[in-house]
């Protein structure tokens, strides 16, 4: 019995030893697995952000008429004249559906922003923070083209009242607010856009 005994406390022991082991190698490939998701998260982010513009590429590639609201403030002028004399003449018919189309875009370049305004406020960890990079671009380069800018805003293009008022507030700090000069915008885009008539003026092209 006294055998008996000894052999069961030493079963004990044995059992225990092996489900400590059990947990370390559970926690060793719980740590690795962190370790290759770390690693994979700033790929598979970046590659995803890259969707977006290959996106924005395909627009520009198949309709080269809506390049303008692509570009930087300090390349629009440029890139706008370009757009004008390539388009020619058109018809009242087919100007309206440029300006649709324009809408259209910029409404897409809009929903990236709060897309990404999001995601970065609901992770804000390392890993993404290329992300962080990604919504800076948009904030302090490309949402200030003068053609977006005309677009979002209520008293002209009116795209702002279909986004959420934390992506309205970040723009109005961000985008706009962080400038150091009064943002301008373009009223008619290279089309020449019938229902500017009447409403507040932007500042001029420089």
């Amino acid at each position: 019995m006294a055998d008996k005994g000894k052999e069961s406390g030493w079963e004990k022991w044995l059992t225990l030893g092996v489900a400590l082991v059990a947990l370390v190698l559970s926690l060793l490939t719980y740590w690795k697995g962190e370790e290759r998701r770390k690693k994979d998260v700033p790929f598979e982010v970046t590659a995803k952000t890259y969707e977006k513009y290959y996106e924005m590429n395909r627009i520009a590639l198949d309709k080269p008429y809506l390049t303008h609201l692509f570009v930087t403030p300090d390349r629009y002028p440029e890139i706008r004249k370009l757009v004008e004399a390539s388009k020619g003449p058109r018809s009242a018919r087919e100007k309206a559906q440029y300006l649709l189309e324009e809408r259209a875009v910029a409404d897409f370049i809009f929903t990236y922003y709060e897309q990404t305004l999001y995601q970065w406020d609901a992770t804000r960890d390392e890993e993404r923070k290329f992300t962080s990079d990604v919504l800076e671009y948009l904030r302090g380069r490309l949402l200030r083209n003068p053609r977006l800018i005309y677009w979002w805003q209520e008293k002209h293009g009116g795209l702002e009242t279909s986004y959420e008022k934390k992506t309205r507030d970040d723009w109005q700090a961000e985008v706009i607010g962080k400038t150091g000069m009064r943002a301008w915008c373009d009223p008619t885009g290279p089309f020449g856009d019938p229902a500017t008539a009447g409403r507040p003026p932007c500042l001029p092209i420089q």
